[in-house]
């Protein structure tokens, strides 16, 4: 083990997360709120996979979910109406919030900020939101800020139903195609967004079909 300042790990306590979750919720029903949430090794155990995973019809409220080594908090596999709500889901090592199969997830006033940690690659998996395989939901009035990798990022989400990302601030994104990437997917809307100094796309619309996009702000 080398530290940072160089100096001797023998001086140093240790740690090392053993768990595949920090929170996992086998049961639907569960209202998680005010908790602070810290450090996981998913994936050494899965790929794809979120430190704090919901189950059907439950909401994180009020949580601050930071320094997992993958995601943060996933919407859980073919789960329905999952909700993070006034939330923190920062420093994450690839993402923010993921969803695969997810249906009608909310998030809402919640930031998702300075993830992808560790640099994993822009085109496979980073950044502040990202959805796939057919889910669907809304994302609105959130921050997705200062991410290495899109802000919000939908790809192959092809269910037909209702994707829509509205009020939301997406700023200083790094790498990635764009800071509202929608990809291969269908149905969205995407209205009243501030998308600013984004490093690459403000809003790319990528092989998608019948999506909206109006009344955003787009600038630098």
């Amino acid at each position: 083990v080398q530290l940072p300042d160089n100096s001797d790990p023998n001086g140093r306590v240790m740690e090392a997360s053993a768990r595949w979750r920090v929170l996992f919720m086998h049961h639907p029903y569960i209202h998680v709120k005010g908790l602070r949430f810290r450090h996981s090794n998913v994936s050494a155990h899965t790929q794809m996979g979120a430190a704090v995973g919901l189950s059907s019809h439950s909401t994180l409220e009020k949580v601050d979910v930071q320094y997992m080594d993958f995601a943060g908090i996933g919407f859980g596999y073919q789960k329905d109406n999952g909700r993070v709500l006034d939330s923190i889901v920062n420093n994450n090592g690839s993402s923010g919030i993921n969803a695969v199969s997810a249906r009608n997830f909310l998030v809402r006033n919640t930031k998702m900020m300075y993830n992808n940690t560790r640099n994993f690659n822009t085109n496979w998996h980073a950044g502040g939101f990202k959805a796939a395989s057919n889910s669907y939901g809304t994302i609105e009035g959130s921050t997705a800020g200062f991410n290495k990798g899109p802000g919000i990022w939908f790809d192959h989400a092809r269910s037909g139903m209702p994707i829509v990302v509205r009020n939301n601030y997406v700023h200083d994104n790094g790498r990635g195609e764009g800071a509202i990437f929608f990809e291969v997917s269908n149905n969205g809307l995407f209205y009243n967004n501030v998308v600013v100094r984004n490093r690459a796309r403000g809003i790319y619309i990528s092989a998608s079909d019948n999506s909206r996009v109006y009344n955003n702000t787009v600038y630098g």
